[in-house]
Protein backbone atom coordinates (compact mmCIF):
# COMPACT_ATOMS: atom_id res chain seq x y z
CA UNK A 1 0.00 0.00 0.00
CA UNK A 2 2.82 2.40 0.87
CA UNK A 3 4.42 1.82 -2.55
CA UNK A 4 1.10 2.48 -4.31
CA UNK A 5 0.56 5.75 -2.43
CA UNK A 6 4.13 6.84 -3.15
CA UNK A 7 3.73 6.06 -6.84
CA UNK A 8 0.42 7.92 -6.98
CA UNK A 9 1.88 11.02 -5.34
CA UNK A 10 4.82 10.88 -7.72
CA UNK A 11 2.56 10.73 -10.76
CA UNK A 12 0.44 13.59 -9.42
CA UNK A 13 3.52 15.78 -8.98
CA UNK A 14 4.65 15.04 -12.53
CA UNK A 15 1.14 15.67 -13.84
CA UNK A 16 0.67 19.11 -12.29
CA UNK A 17 4.22 20.37 -12.66
CA UNK A 18 4.30 23.04 -15.41
CA UNK A 19 6.20 22.17 -18.55
CA UNK A 20 7.22 24.21 -21.55
CA UNK A 21 4.61 24.33 -24.29
CA UNK A 22 5.57 24.27 -27.94
CA UNK A 23 6.72 27.62 -29.23
CA UNK A 24 4.04 27.70 -31.93
CA UNK A 25 1.26 26.95 -29.44
CA UNK A 26 1.85 29.04 -26.36
CA UNK A 27 4.11 31.97 -25.46
CA UNK A 28 4.35 30.84 -21.83
CA UNK A 29 4.59 27.63 -19.84
CA UNK A 30 1.70 25.20 -19.60
CA UNK A 31 0.26 22.67 -17.20
CA UNK A 32 -2.13 19.81 -18.10
CA UNK A 33 -4.04 20.29 -14.84
CA UNK A 34 -4.92 23.39 -12.86
CA UNK A 35 -6.88 23.85 -9.66
CA UNK A 36 -7.75 27.33 -8.42
CA UNK A 37 -9.37 28.68 -5.30
CA UNK A 38 -8.70 32.41 -5.63
CA UNK A 39 -6.24 34.89 -7.11
CA UNK A 40 -2.70 33.64 -6.33
CA UNK A 41 -4.18 30.55 -4.63
CA UNK A 42 -3.69 28.08 -7.49
CA UNK A 43 -1.56 25.05 -8.23
CA UNK A 44 0.34 27.09 -10.80
CA UNK A 45 0.50 30.90 -11.22
CA UNK A 46 -1.84 32.96 -13.38
CA UNK A 47 0.84 33.61 -16.02
CA UNK A 48 0.96 29.89 -16.90
CA UNK A 49 -1.25 28.30 -19.55
CA UNK A 50 -3.67 25.50 -18.69
CA UNK A 51 -3.81 22.92 -21.49
CA UNK A 52 -6.13 20.09 -20.46
CA UNK A 53 -8.40 20.32 -17.41
CA UNK A 54 -8.86 23.34 -15.17
CA UNK A 55 -11.03 23.36 -12.03
CA UNK A 56 -11.93 26.67 -10.39
CA UNK A 57 -13.71 26.62 -7.03
CA UNK A 58 -14.68 29.33 -6.74
CA UNK A 59 -12.27 31.27 -9.01
CA UNK A 60 -9.40 30.64 -11.39
CA UNK A 61 -7.40 32.71 -13.85
CA UNK A 62 -4.74 31.78 -16.40
CA UNK A 63 -3.10 33.38 -19.40
CA UNK A 64 -4.41 30.92 -22.00
CA UNK A 65 -6.68 27.93 -21.49
CA UNK A 66 -7.21 25.01 -23.88
CA UNK A 67 -9.51 22.10 -23.07
CA UNK A 68 -12.16 21.83 -20.36
CA UNK A 69 -12.74 24.63 -17.88
CA UNK A 70 -15.06 23.97 -14.92
CA UNK A 71 -15.88 26.11 -11.91
CA UNK A 72 -17.90 28.90 -10.39
CA UNK A 73 -15.97 31.74 -12.07
CA UNK A 74 -13.70 30.90 -15.01
CA UNK A 75 -11.39 33.57 -16.37
CA UNK A 76 -8.69 33.49 -19.05
CA UNK A 77 -7.00 35.76 -21.55
CA UNK A 78 -7.69 33.39 -24.46
CA UNK A 79 -9.76 30.22 -24.47
CA UNK A 80 -10.37 27.28 -26.80
CA UNK A 81 -12.58 24.40 -25.70
CA UNK A 82 -15.58 24.27 -23.37
CA UNK A 83 -16.16 26.47 -20.36
CA UNK A 84 -18.84 25.60 -17.82
CA UNK A 85 -19.21 28.20 -15.09
CA UNK A 86 -21.94 28.18 -12.48
CA UNK A 87 -21.73 31.98 -12.25
CA UNK A 88 -19.45 33.47 -14.89
CA UNK A 89 -17.21 32.64 -17.83
CA UNK A 90 -14.95 35.50 -18.87
CA UNK A 91 -12.43 35.53 -21.71
CA UNK A 92 -10.51 38.74 -22.23
CA UNK A 93 -9.48 38.14 -25.84
CA UNK A 94 -9.97 35.19 -28.20
CA UNK A 95 -12.66 32.59 -27.51
CA UNK A 96 -13.24 29.56 -29.72
CA UNK A 97 -15.60 26.91 -28.41
CA UNK A 98 -18.54 26.83 -26.01
CA UNK A 99 -19.34 28.90 -22.96
CA UNK A 100 -22.12 27.69 -20.65
CA UNK A 101 -22.95 29.63 -17.52
CA UNK A 102 -25.22 32.05 -15.75
CA UNK A 103 -23.31 34.86 -17.49
CA UNK A 104 -20.85 34.58 -20.36
CA UNK A 105 -18.50 37.32 -21.48
CA UNK A 106 -15.72 37.69 -24.01
CA UNK A 107 -14.06 40.94 -24.96
CA UNK A 108 -12.11 39.91 -28.06
CA UNK A 109 -10.12 43.11 -27.91
CA UNK A 110 -7.08 41.87 -29.86
CA UNK A 111 -8.62 39.34 -32.22
CA UNK A 112 -10.48 39.80 -35.50
CA UNK A 113 -13.25 37.31 -34.84
CA UNK A 114 -14.44 34.90 -32.18
CA UNK A 115 -16.09 31.63 -33.15
CA UNK A 116 -18.32 29.65 -30.86
CA UNK A 117 -21.48 29.28 -28.83
CA UNK A 118 -22.58 31.12 -25.71
CA UNK A 119 -25.41 29.71 -23.59
CA UNK A 120 -26.28 31.90 -20.63
CA UNK A 121 -28.98 31.45 -18.03
CA UNK A 122 -29.18 35.23 -17.68
CA UNK A 123 -27.32 36.36 -20.75
CA UNK A 124 -24.28 36.66 -22.97
CA UNK A 125 -22.02 39.55 -23.85
CA UNK A 126 -19.66 39.60 -26.81
CA UNK A 127 -16.87 42.02 -27.59
CA UNK A 128 -15.38 42.18 -31.06
CA UNK A 129 -16.82 40.33 -34.07
CA UNK A 130 -18.46 37.00 -33.29
CA UNK A 131 -19.38 34.11 -35.57
CA UNK A 132 -21.69 31.64 -33.87
CA UNK A 133 -24.75 31.57 -31.64
CA UNK A 134 -25.80 33.37 -28.48
CA UNK A 135 -28.64 31.84 -26.45
CA UNK A 136 -29.62 33.87 -23.41
CA UNK A 137 -32.40 33.45 -20.87
CA UNK A 138 -32.84 37.23 -20.71
CA UNK A 139 -30.42 39.13 -22.96
CA UNK A 140 -27.77 38.75 -25.63
CA UNK A 141 -25.42 41.63 -26.36
CA UNK A 142 -22.82 41.88 -29.13
CA UNK A 143 -20.72 45.04 -29.16
CA UNK A 144 -19.66 44.65 -32.79
CA UNK A 145 -20.74 42.37 -35.66
CA UNK A 146 -22.60 39.11 -35.11
CA UNK A 147 -22.52 36.49 -37.86
CA UNK A 148 -24.92 33.72 -36.92
CA UNK A 149 -27.80 34.01 -34.50
CA UNK A 150 -29.04 35.51 -31.26
CA UNK A 151 -31.89 33.89 -29.35
CA UNK A 152 -32.93 35.84 -26.28
CA UNK A 153 -35.70 35.27 -23.77
CA UNK A 154 -36.34 39.03 -23.67
CA UNK A 155 -34.05 41.06 -25.92
CA UNK A 156 -31.13 40.86 -28.34
CA UNK A 157 -28.82 43.74 -29.09
CA UNK A 158 -25.99 44.02 -31.62
CA UNK A 159 -24.16 46.69 -33.55
CA UNK A 160 -24.62 44.72 -36.78
CA UNK A 161 -25.94 41.27 -37.67
CA UNK A 162 -25.62 38.83 -40.54
CA UNK A 163 -28.07 36.09 -39.64
CA UNK A 164 -31.09 35.88 -37.36
CA UNK A 165 -32.34 37.50 -34.16
CA UNK A 166 -35.19 35.98 -32.16
CA UNK A 167 -36.24 37.90 -29.06
CA UNK A 168 -39.14 37.28 -26.69
CA UNK A 169 -39.75 41.02 -26.42
CA UNK A 170 -37.66 42.33 -29.27
CA UNK A 171 -34.45 42.92 -31.16
CA UNK A 172 -32.31 46.01 -31.58
CA UNK A 173 -29.55 46.37 -34.17
CA UNK A 174 -27.78 49.70 -34.04
CA UNK A 175 -26.37 49.80 -37.58
CA UNK A 176 -27.62 47.14 -39.98
CA UNK A 177 -28.84 43.58 -40.28
CA UNK A 178 -28.89 41.18 -43.22
CA UNK A 179 -31.27 38.36 -42.38
CA UNK A 180 -34.32 37.97 -40.16
CA UNK A 181 -35.61 39.66 -37.03
CA UNK A 182 -38.43 37.98 -35.11
CA UNK A 183 -39.64 39.79 -32.01
CA UNK A 184 -42.59 39.31 -29.69
CA UNK A 185 -43.12 43.08 -29.47
CA UNK A 186 -40.67 45.03 -31.62
CA UNK A 187 -37.77 45.04 -34.03
CA UNK A 188 -35.65 48.14 -34.51
CA UNK A 189 -32.68 48.76 -36.80
CA UNK A 190 -31.09 51.49 -38.87
CA UNK A 191 -30.82 49.46 -42.08
CA UNK A 192 -32.60 46.17 -42.81
CA UNK A 193 -31.94 43.74 -45.63
CA UNK A 194 -34.36 40.88 -45.14
CA UNK A 195 -37.50 40.30 -43.04
CA UNK A 196 -38.86 41.81 -39.83
CA UNK A 197 -41.70 40.10 -37.96
CA UNK A 198 -43.17 41.65 -34.79
CA UNK A 199 -46.06 43.77 -33.54
CA UNK A 200 -43.94 46.87 -34.20
CA UNK A 201 -41.22 47.01 -36.86
CA UNK A 202 -39.04 50.02 -37.58
CA UNK A 203 -36.14 50.65 -39.94
CA UNK A 204 -34.62 53.79 -41.39
CA UNK A 205 -33.67 51.98 -44.61
CA UNK A 206 -35.21 48.77 -45.85
CA UNK A 207 -34.63 46.22 -48.58
CA UNK A 208 -37.17 43.55 -47.82
CA UNK A 209 -40.49 43.18 -46.01
CA UNK A 210 -42.06 43.89 -42.64
CA UNK A 211 -44.93 41.92 -41.13
CA UNK A 212 -46.65 43.35 -38.06
CA UNK A 213 -49.32 45.59 -36.61
CA UNK A 214 -47.22 48.71 -37.19
CA UNK A 215 -44.49 48.80 -39.86
CA UNK A 216 -42.29 51.83 -40.39
CA UNK A 217 -39.68 52.44 -43.10
CA UNK A 218 -38.40 55.99 -42.77
CA UNK A 219 -36.77 56.28 -46.18
CA UNK A 220 -39.56 54.85 -48.32
CA UNK A 221 -42.42 56.04 -50.50
CA UNK A 222 -44.75 54.37 -47.98
CA UNK A 223 -43.29 55.32 -44.61
CA UNK A 224 -45.84 53.53 -42.44
CA UNK A 225 -48.40 50.83 -43.16
CA UNK A 226 -50.32 48.33 -40.99
CA UNK A 227 -49.90 44.57 -41.23
CA UNK A 228 -47.42 44.62 -44.12
CA UNK A 229 -44.82 46.95 -45.57
CA UNK A 230 -42.01 46.53 -48.06
CA UNK A 231 -39.32 48.38 -49.92
CA UNK A 232 -36.99 47.18 -52.66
Amino acid sequence: MKKIVTAFVGLLIVFVTPHSAKADESPTNATPFQFGIWKNVQLVPENYDAWGLRLNFPYGNNANVRGVDLGLVNRAYTFKGIQVGALLNCTMDEMMGIQIGLLNRFRGKDTEITKGVQIGGVGNCGGENMAGIQIGGIINFEESHMTGGQIGGIVNFAKAVTGIQIGGAGNITRDDISGIQIGGICNVTTEMRGVQIALFNAAKKMTGIQIGLVNIIKESSVESFPFFNANF
